[in-house]
């Protein structure tokens, strides 16, 4: 495994606060290269954030009318690496949490 690298693919759907309107709910996939350390058996834990946007951004306020809502916001944050001390054959270990606030 030695000067070997994994390549981390992940969704996220954020808002992006320099745009209006349903153009400012983004899509988008990261690529994130993540070097294999033969050295110390890590941990990568990500955290998973959503949000729920609601948004009057038209340029008439009818309340509920005009009003964005979207639950479908969420991204990946990479915590900082932790040590992996289970098993002595595992080198990296990936872990996928929920953010609870």
């Amino acid at each position: 495994m030695r000067n070997k690298f994994l390549l981390i693919v992940f969704n996220q759907i954020r808002f992006d606060s320099r745009k209006y309107g349903n153009a400012a709910v983004t899509t988008e996939s990261k690529f994130m290269w993540q070097i294999v350390n033969t050295q110390v058996q890590q941990t990568l834990p990500f955290k998973i954030s959503t949000t729920q946007l609601i948004l009057q951004d038209e340029f008439v306020n009818l309340d509920s009318l005009t009003e964005l809502e979207d639950a479908s916001l969420f991204k990946f944050d990479l915590q900082p690496l932790k040590s992996y001390e289970k098993d002595y054959t595992t080198l990296v270990d990936i872990t996928v949490e929920m953010n609870l606030d």
